[in-house]
């Protein structure tokens, strides 16, 4: 028996494809500061994660460059992940209130 995935998604490739190649051409910092200043509790697990990436690697003997670059794309793909999440919230809402305000326009028609 094949199982079906269940899945909310409302974003597909299509949707996240321009998003994601406009977010890669931004600079990483002010990606970063902005998924900070939406989701600083999202963002300190990502900046956790990477902590502990970076002491692996150092303990390897990577080079403070490499654990610079190592910890800014760990952080970097975070704050990625957080903006995608917000635009296809944002999608999915607006998909919502202008269902609903469609839905009240024709109910408010049919009144008069």
């Amino acid at each position: 028996m094949k199982r079906k995935v269940t899945s909310d998604a409302v974003v597909n490739f299509d949707n996240a494809r321009p998003w994601v190649e406009a977010l890669f051409r931004e600079d990483p910092d002010d990606v970063i500061k902005r998924a900070l200043a939406a989701e600083p509790a999202i963002m300190s697990v990502a900046a956790a994660v990477g902590k502990k990436t970076v002491e692996q690697l150092e303990r390897n003997g990577a080079s403070e460059q490499v654990l610079s670059f190592v910890l800014s794309q760990v952080c970097f793909a975070g704050a990625v992940s957080i903006e995608l999440m917000r635009k296809g919230n944002s999608l999915l809402f607006d998909d919502l209130i202008v269902s609903d305000a469609s839905s009240k326009k024709g109910a408010d028609d049919e009144r008069r």
